[in-house]
């Protein structure tokens, strides 16, 4: 898979890098008001009754000039990828006439015998196998080709001369496997209008799917300019002291009930979820709540522009975006969507995306690849060395 691939659905990070991730994570999640579903955004907290003069004093904002990556354009290949993606999460489990094919991924229970009686480390209970992926001996997975869902098979075998376990080496086995379900790596009719309903044929699932790569795709680019444009900002502004204790307290809580629903993903409690990470609870939220700081002063920043171009949110416009969003994620209605979220940071997130809207209206945006980048490196570099 492609780095940029990575941006739109399959981030792979390790432990460490993981935790700043996660908190990243936690703060663009409370953007649409996410994480939180108490109705922590009182009068008290709310943005648009602060005194945002007493925090920061902004900068020239008249004409910025950033520098982003261009936006990805979507290929059929991407659009492939995606479509595996999509495959790999959605096990069949109750078609009882699907069979087995090359590349698919089953998830089975097996248990090899020599003699009759079981050797040691070669029984397991729902390992995923990828048919085709060599992780067996020869003719263990071509023994499952053509196996249905819940089918328990016996696969004679021998395994090899050279097999690093001495005791096995040549030794003629029986692997009794179960199969319990199974990753087709094929999308066919059945599948695309199970996933959508609205896409009856593979052909329309991948017109769908293209659609959503080029919109998360474009979402990408807006963030990349708006996170660029509000660095401009700080770095032209004062924040003369932090945001308001409760207005951080309301972001850092918001953030951790979203850290507690991934952790409830994964059938976790908080604690252990974040140890599982490889870091204690205290040192998280210590790192979360400078996040919040940070997070909070940038927000106080937008609100002070909006004060001072006269931008605000309307309720129409609040029932707009919440009936977009209720529709996008399966809600019944507007109303629906919005008890399930924090309606002041709703408004917040309104708020700050129609400032900067507004700042992007004023910006002269230079798109630079990774070989610009590179080139302006390395002539960087070789000034330097003289």
């Amino acid at each position: 898979m492609r780095k940029k691939m990575a941006n739109l659905f399959n981030i792979r990070v390790v432990k460490k890098a993981f935790c700043l991730t996660l908190i990243s994570a936690m703060f663009a999640g409370i953007l649409s008001g996410c994480g939180n579903t108490d109705n922590t955004g009182d009068a008290d907290t709310a943005l648009a009754n602060l005194a945002t003069d007493q925090y920061v004093t902004v900068g020239d904002y008249a004409a910025f000039d950033v520098s982003v990556e261009p936006k990805q354009e979507i290929t059929d290949e991407d659009v492939a990828l995606y479509l595996q993606y999509v495959l790999a999460s959605y096990p069949i489990k109750d078609d009882a006439e699907y069979t087995i094919q090359m590349g698919d991924t089953a998830n089975i229970n097996y248990e090899g015998k020599r003699d009759g009686v079981a050797f040691e480390g070669g029984t397991a209970e729902g390992y995923d196998l990828t048919i085709g992926s060599g992780s067996f001996i020869p003719g263990f997975e071509d023994g499952l080709i053509g196996a249905k869902i819940g089918e328990t098979r016996d696969i004679p075998l021998t395994f090899p001369e050279d097999y690093h376990a001495e005791e096995l080496a040549g030794a003629e086995v029986v692997f009794t496997v179960t199969v319990n379900y199974v990753y087709t790596s094929t999308m066919t009719d059945e599948l695309a209008a199970k996933m959508n309903p609205s896409t009856p044929t593979v052909a329309e699932y991948e017109a769908y799917a293209k659609e959503l790569l080029i919109q998360d795709a474009q979402a990408v680019y807006d963030n990349a300019v708006y996170e660029e444009i509000t660095s401009t900002l700080m770095d032209a502004s004062e924040v003369k002291q932090d945001a308001p204790e409760n207005l951080v307290d309301r972001y850092f809580e918001q953030a951790k009930g979203y850290a507690q629903q991934y952790a409830a993903m994964y059938g976790m409690d908080y604690e252990a979820y974040i140890q599982a990470l490889g870091g204690t609870v205290e040192a998280y939220e210590e790192s979360m709540r400078v996040e919040a700081v940070n997070y909070a002063n940038r927000m106080v920043m937008y609100q002070a522009i909006a004060n001072a171009e006269g931008l605000s949110v309307s309720e129409e416009e609040v029932q707009t975006e919440a009936a977009e969003t209720a529709a996008a994620a399966g809600y019944e209605s507007a109303d629906a969507y919005l008890e399930t979220v924090d309606r002041a940071t709703f408004e917040d997130y309104l708020m700050r995306t129609k400032v900067l809207e507004f700042l992007k209206e004023r910006t002269t945006i230079t798109e630079v690849t990774e070989e610009d980048i590179q080139e302006a490196t390395e002539v960087l570099d070789g000034a330097t060395a003289e």
